[in-house]
């Protein structure tokens, strides 16, 4: 489906997962997955967010946890099935 009249845009997450919802005039879309066109900016929002997501949830559990743990439990979590998957940037 390609939206027109997108007024914005906003990103939903928990620990493990990312959802980009679109909204219009009429609707809230929630993005499945995006027209090639779009694949470069949605492919790194969503890792990033991912990221994100996962460390501030870390860190509010544990909050004077190490760093070098931290990145540990963020790879373990990565490993989830049906999760996002963040990939190493060379």
């Amino acid at each position: 489906m390609r939206l027109c009249g997108v007024q914005e845009w906003s990103v939903e997450y928990d620990e493990l997962n990312v959802t980009v919802w679109v909204s219009t005039a009429t609707a809230d879309y929630k993005l499945l997955s995006p027209a090639l066109t779009y694949e470069p900016l949605w492919t790194p929002l969503q890792r990033k967010t991912a990221l994100a997501a996962r460390a501030i949830a870390l860190l509010l559990e544990t909050p004077n946890l190490p760093y070098k743990t931290m990145v540990r439990h963020a790879v373990r979590l990565n490993t989830l099935p049906g999760v996002v998957q963040i990939q190493q940037v060379p």
